[in-house]
């Protein structure tokens, strides 16, 4: 199978990993829940068949996918942890975590006959499952997971796919690459590649938690910000508000030399965000793979400590629209043909200074349903470097901010009363 640029950037990227959490899962369900949902994926496999194939290279050295059928992971573990302390700790990460999803934290490099998928499915003694999921990003972004996953729970129930996945990647397949397209990219939406010298502390992963009411007040705030400015206004939502709101407090939590240059790095999901439906290619919402974009703003502490809110949100509402343009996908898409991607370390893009937001809020989490009900909470694993940021819904319709800090800046932005509302 055809793997577009978009696709092989990954190549180096560390295995994506997510973990559900079930809470009704009684003790004496359990052994019903394991089978049910060992079986029916291998019938959601015959949908997602990629996800059963290997990753090769062809006769030119090009990534492809051998859609062989040699199989995912699948691994049933039992730990003795109390699933009553993670949900009063509002699942913050914990070491055991790390023992909740297989491969770990590796890339095709450290082993290039890996499964694309891995499955685990921990019980916990006095009741409650765990479902994590390992996955190469090469085979796909953040909106095919929760395809896949939705897709496997209606599997379990017996239901049709409300998402057949489409499996077309050639969309993004350029008919003549073009060093002109590729020049569409902007070189200052390069994230910048300088680490932070003077943080010397363990980095420490955290979950903090935006309420519904938070989340409002930060739109009013947000607003409130666009009211005062004078001319045309452009409308911003909620998560470009929380966007600014970090970018803000993260980098005065972290104390860095007023003039040190520093990145944002937004995601966008073209399946969704196309400002110009007649510009090609047509990305169907049920695409399974990568279609996503990204590029960054860049500031320095002193800029973000002494601008208003509103430049900070008119600064990120424009690189969302940077984003979303069709030119930054063809950019995107040409220059990646033509430059060897996979040497890029992901760990150059963060550095103890930048910011990358990873997942979105707005994924359809509570529609994993395997018959039993919707999940409890859901969480990644532990974020890859200092300054990413994972975002996930929470069951009070409020959004749960899964960040890697350094310990000392993480211990000041909590402290901080102006960051998380009450």
């Amino acid at each position: 199978m055809y793997l577009s640029s978009l696709d092989i950037f990954f190549a180096k990227v560390q295995y994506n990993l997510r973990v559900l959490f079930y809470e009704q899962i009684k003790p004496a369900d359990i052994s019903e829940f394991v089978g049910s949902l060992k079986a029916s994926l291998a019938e959601a496999l015959v949908h997602f068949y990629p996800l059963a194939g290997r990753l090769l290279d062809d006769d030119r050295g090009r990534l492809v996918l051998d859609c062989n059928d040699a199989g995912v992971d699948f691994v049933e573990a039992e730990t003795a942890a109390s699933f009553r302390e993670l949900q009063d700790a509002h699942f913050d990460f914990t070491p055991l975590f790390s023992q909740l999803a297989p491969l770990g934290h590796l890339t095709r490099s450290d082993l290039p006959n890996l499964p694309l998928l891995a499955v685990q499915i921990t019980r916990f003694l006095e009741g409650g499952v765990a479902v994590a999921i390992s996955h190469s990003h090469i085979a796909m972004d953040g909106s095919s997971l929760w395809q896949f996953w939705v897709s496997w729970g209606e599997c379990t129930q017996g239901i049709p796919l409300s998402k057949p996945p489409i499996h077309t990647r050639t969309i993004f397949k350029p008919a003549n690459v073009s060093h002109e397209i590729a020049k569409l990219i902007p070189l200052e939406m390069i994230p910048i590649d300088i680490t932070n010298e003077n943080s010397s502390t363990p980095l420490v992963n955290k979950v903090l938690h935006f309420s519904a009411e938070a989340m409002k007040k930060l739109k009013d705030m947000g607003v409130d910000a666009q009211n005062k400015i004078e001319g045309p206004k452009r409308g911003v939502s909620s998560l470009e508000v929380l966007f600014a709101h970090c970018w803000r407090h993260v980098t005065e939590a972290r104390m860095l030399p007023d003039d040190q240059e520093l990145s944002f790095v937004v995601v966008a999901d073209m399946r969704r965000t196309r400002p110009n439906t007649n510009v090609p290619p047509q990305v169907p919402e049920n695409f399974f793979g990568n279609a996503i974009t990204w590029t960054c703003a860049k500031s320095t502490p002193h800029t973000l400590r002494n601008e208003t809110f509103a430049a900070t949100l008119a600064h990120i509402a424009k690189l969302v629209d940077d984003c979303v343009h069709p030119n930054n996908l063809h950019g995107m898409i040409h220059c990646f043909e033509l430059f060897d991607t996979r040497s890029q370390d992901e760990s150059l893009w963060f550095g103890g200074v930048n910011i990358n937001v990873a997942s979105s809020p707005r994924f359809p989490i509570h529609l994993v349903d395997f018959g039993w009900g919707p999940p409890t909470c859901a969480r990644p694993i532990c974020a890859s470097c200092d300054g990413e940021i994972c975002l996930l819904p929470c069951s009070s319709n409020g959004v749960d901010v899964c960040i890697k800090l350094d310990a000392l800046s993480l211990e000041r932005l909590i402290d901080d009363p102006t960051f998380i509302f009450p």
